[in-house]
Formats: C-alpha cells, sequence, structure tokens
C-alpha cells in the first residue's frame, strides 16, 4: 500500500516538475502531462490489482493447523465444486473451508507428492469442503486456551465474558 501511495502521490509530480520548462510549446507540455497521467493510472492499476491478489481470501483447515491461502495461490480447478467461489472472492474478509480426507492411498501419494514439488494441499480447490463438516475434527485437535498462559492472559483481560474452558485454539500458517 505505501509503495502504491508513493508512487501515485510523490513520483508523478516528481516527474512533473522534472519535464516542465517553460521553453517548451504548450502541445509538447500537454503530451508530457499526458504521458505521466497514463503511466500513474497504470501504476495505479496494477498496483490496486497486486493488492487485491495479495489478500488473504481463504483460511483453509488441513489436518490440525489453520493455513492462509492468498487470491492468487488458489489454483482453480473447472471440476472443483467451490469454482464459482473462487471466481467472486469476497471482499469482506477470508471465506473458511477445509481439506475433505484423502479418497484412497494413491490419492493421498499424489497429493503429497504434489505437495513435495510445491502445490501446496491449501490451495487445492478440489480438496475443499465446507467448514462446518469439519468442526468436530477442529474441536478433536484443537489445544485448550487455558493451557496457554499468554491466551489466558489475553482473554481475561479483553474478554472476560468468555468462557476459557471451552475454547481451543489451533497455530495459523501464512
Amino acid at each position: 500500500f505505501l509503495a502504491l501511495v508513493s508512487i501515485d502521490v510523490i513520483i508523478g509530480p516528481l516527474l512533473t516538475f522534472t519535464i516542465f520548462t517553460p521553453q517548451k510549446s504548450r502541445r509538447a507540455l500537454v503530451f508530457d502531462i499526458v504521458v505521466i497521467g497514463a503511466l500513474q493510472f497504470s501504476a495505479l492499476t496494477y498496483g490496486l490489482w497486486s493488492l487485491s491478489m495479495a489478500r488473504p481470501a481463504y483460511l483453509v483447515f488441513e489436518n490440525n493447523q489453520f493455513t492462509i491461502v492468498r487470491a492468487i495461490d488458489i489454483l482453480s480447478k473447472e471440476e472443483s465444486p467451490f469454482f464459482a467461489a473462487i471466481r467472486s472472492l469476497s471482499n469482506s474478509g477470508p471465506k473458511i473451508v477445509a481439506l475433505r480426507p484423502f479418497k484412497d492411498a494413491r490419492e493421498q501419494f499424489d497429493f503429497t507428492m504434489e505437495a513435495l514439488s510445491g502445490v501446496p494441499l491449501a490451495t487445492r480447490t478440489d480438496l475443499w469442503r465446507p467448514y462446518e463438516a469439519s468442526i468436530p475434527i477442529v474441536l478433536k485437535v484443537g489445544r485448550p486456551v487455558s493451557q496457554s498462559p499468554k491466551f489466558s492472559a489475553h482473554l481475561a483481560l479483553n474478554r472476560p465474558d468468555l468462557a476459557q474452558s471451552r475454547l481451543v485454539y489451533l497455530p495459523l500458517q501464512v
């Protein structure tokens, strides 16, 4: 965001003052300003696109942790039931999904080999399923908040209304 602002707010006027000379004709100055405006607009468009692709789009529960998946990391597959959801990413924050269990040992081996070659399981939309189906697993593998002095102290200070004995937490991989 800072790069985006610095390019559009600082670089544009700096270039304008650099190319401006009273000796140039009005037509040459107008051309220079139009070129600088086009460059700034292009930089702004690219910057906004970069920000939208870098934002967290999904929070994926996989095995015993949550993984943040950026919009640009999603490997969209036509056969995925989530394909339509991928095309219309939420602007209100990341959506929560979970990985489904592997169908068989062969599928597990294939996806593990792909993960070792650089394709994280969390980005595989064909493995996604609704998060609600995984809530019992999350509660089972979650670590009790009461066992973490750091979390307990934070919750006691900020949310004393929550019963810490019923809360669990999981690691988050970015």
